[in-house]
């Protein structure tokens, strides 16, 4: 009886675990470093941050293929872009003078980030 009922606690454990690192993989969202595909290479990163005001710049170019260009794109979780082609992603929050965009252009993966 015992051991029917740890065998029923250690399953319902284990689902809960899956679902909640399933929620998990939807919420997190990598930093754009950390979203490129792994064969990136010529990477630089540009961060200009205004004072102590939550005002900041950033750029991040990266070579990369086209297949790695998109998978970026779905990592970074761009949401419905107010203009989409299938090498330029633009997301703007105007209210909160928000800006995030991904280019892909000439093998270059540029990815830019602003709040002003």
């Amino acid at each position: 009886m015992k051991s029917k009922r740890s065998i029923a606690i250690g399953f319902a454990f284990g689902v809960a675990a899956c679902i909640l690192l399933s929620v998990g993989k939807r919420v997190i969202v990598p930093t754009p470093r950390q979203a490129l595909p792994f064969g990136a290479t010529s990477i630089k990163e540009n961060i200009y941050v205004n004072g102590f005001l939550p005002d900041f710049s950033y750029k991040l170019e990266a070579k990369v293929t086209p297949n790695g260009f998109h998978r970026f794109v779905r990592r970074m979780r761009f949401p419905a872009p107010s203009r989409q082609s299938d090498t330029l992603y633009v997301f703007e929050e105007p209210d909160k003078e928000y800006r995030m965009s991904a280019e892909y252009r000439d093998g270059i993966l540029c990815f830019e980030e602003s709040k002003d």
